[in-house]
């Protein structure tokens, strides 16, 4: 991308992209379960899924020795839920914004310094976006202006 240039859609994808996977990147290759806390920031095995942990312990359709994590997600998914899973309640988040998935399934757990790192590497691309849309919003005034003019000038002759 060029100086000037506003970045595309493919570039700021790309960006988020590589968020991602630089987070999904860290992580570990073993079965074992990942230590987590209430309120932690987590990364789900396989997918490109993070969740803040709002739920710790069993649930009434497995095994009381399995251990699940029940997670509140930033955007909706299609098999999620509102916290409420198989008639019973085990936190509250917005509807299809929860999962409750087994706590082998975490991959790992994202420390606070660098979720900031990752959130402000999206944050600089978004403004660099707005900023270089902001000024083709300003060429594309001066253009029609200019149109403008050249019209009235045309239809005076």
């Amino acid at each position: 991308m060029q100086l000037g240039e506003a970045p595309s859609i493919a570039t700021l994808t790309n960006i988020t992209s590589n968020v991602t996977s630089n987070v999904s990147s860290n992580q570990s290759n073993s079965t074992q379960c990942v230590d987590v806390k209430m309120g932690q920031v987590v990364l789900v095995k396989g997918e490109k899924i993070i969740g803040v942990v709002s739920y710790l312990g069993n649930v009434h359709w497995d095994s009381e020795s399995k251990q699940y994590v029940g997670l509140t997600l930033s955007d909706p998914v299609e098999n999620g839920h509102n916290g409420s899973q198989r008639g019973r309640k085990y936190f509250e988040c917005a509807p299809k914004h929860g999962l409750i998935i087994p706590s082998q399934h975490i991959s790992r757990k994202i420390e606070p310094p660098e979720l900031l790192q990752k959130v402000t590497t999206l944050n600089n691309a978004f403004k660099e976006c707005y900023n270089q849309s902001q000024q083709m919003k300003q060429k594309y005034l001066q253009i029609r202006q200019t149109l403008t003019r050249i019209e009235g000038e045309n239809q005076n002759l």
